[in-house]
């Protein structure tokens, strides 16, 4: 018998005593909007995954409409039994990638699990290589373990169509049960390309993504590059929203007006207006303006790195966790 019919005569043997692995393992696929959508602002909109409700169409500008189409920030949370998961998704735009931006962060996902210290852990990216049908399975490293909870994080600069998660049959994935009481109100955080996530290479590391991990609460990301310009009609937008903070930020940023000229007195009436519409104590992304007060907070200071190692980014934290989230960086 030759070298290539033993071979042969092998392999039929070990496909007859494991006939299962000779074909792929059968996958259940269940629609991402059965399940717990986080860092999403309003239900009424007009894409499953929007940032923006659908209302805001005849409010804002075209830019930051078609922006808000773009599901950065927002994140999927389920539990799972199971020790891979599968991931299909399509999205809205056949444009993956911009030229100082990869695919892997304009259009893919990154895929979080909860540690046994309670802290958050990267699993794995899911890349993109096309508009429709892009699919992907990431393995968990220490296999199958009950009730697993996850994050999945959407696409930063494309708009998610449509996405499902698949796990093998006889496994289970399952909406994610509700947060504590104390972190269920969420941070929500105006702003304009960086805080939309320009130019992070995953979705997981969107400084917005990396500050929902850290606090263990949501965070809804409204940044809208090179349209976060504190319009009134956003403020009227986001006078929509419950809040359980209550203030003035307009009286607090007209405070710091005096003596100021130039851009960052134009930001600062800006955010005065944004104020009067919102009516809540809020930290406002300014255009290059230094803190004021908590009320305005540069786009160039805010960072998580910022947020954790100086005494005013603590201040904010500090500031946020007191009053239960909902605060508006």
């Amino acid at each position: 018998m030759t070298i290539f019919c033993r071979i042969m005569s092998a392999l039929l043997i070990a496909f007859a005593i494991h006939p299962g692995r000779a074909v792929a393992q059968e996958v259940r696929w269940q629609d991402a909007t059965s399940l717990e959508i986080e860092g999403k602002g309003w239900a009424q909109t007009a894409g499953p995954f929007d940032r923006l409700p659908a209302s805001a169409n005849a409010k804002v500008n075209s830019t930051a409409w078609n922006q808000s189409r773009q599901s950065a920030g927002i994140c999927i949370r389920f539990t799972t039994d199971a020790a891979a998961v599968s991931v299909r998704w399509s999205l809205t735009s056949p444009s993956l990638a911009m030229p100082h931006m990869p695919a892997t962060g304009c259009s893919g996902l990154d895929l979080y699990s909860r540690a046994a210290d309670g802290g958050w852990r990267f699993v794995g990216n899911c890349r993109p290589g096309k508009q429709d049908g892009n699919q992907s399975t990431i393995e968990f490293p220490d296999g199958a373990e009950a009730k697993r909870e996850c994050l999945l994080y959407l696409p930063a600069y494309n708009g998610t169509k449509s996405l499902e998660i698949g796990v093998p049959a006889g496994s289970q994935v399952e909406k994610a049960a509700a947060r504590p009481e104390g972190l269920r109100k969420p941070v929500i955080v105006y702003g304009t390309s960086i805080t939309q996530g320009g130019c992070a290479s995953r979705p997981g590391m969107i400084w917005t993504s990396i500050l929902g991990r850290m606090l263990d609460r949501p965070v809804i990301n409204l940044g809208f590059s090179a349209s976060g310009d504190m319009a009134p009609p956003v403020g009227e937008v986001l006078a929509e929203r419950d809040r359980a903070v209550d203030g003035d930020i307009a009286t607090l940023i007209r405070r710091r007006l005096d003596g100021l000229s130039g851009v960052d007195r134009q930001a600062l009436e800006a955010a005065a207006v944004l104020g009067d519409r919102v009516d809540s104590r809020i930290w406002c992304e300014t255009l290059g303006t230094s803190p004021l007060d908590l009320a305005a907070v540069s786009a160039r200071l805010i960072s998580a790195r910022w947020l954790t190692q100086t005494a005013t980014g603590r201040a904010i934290l500090l500031r946020v966790d007191d009053y239960g989230g909902d605060a508006l960086v």
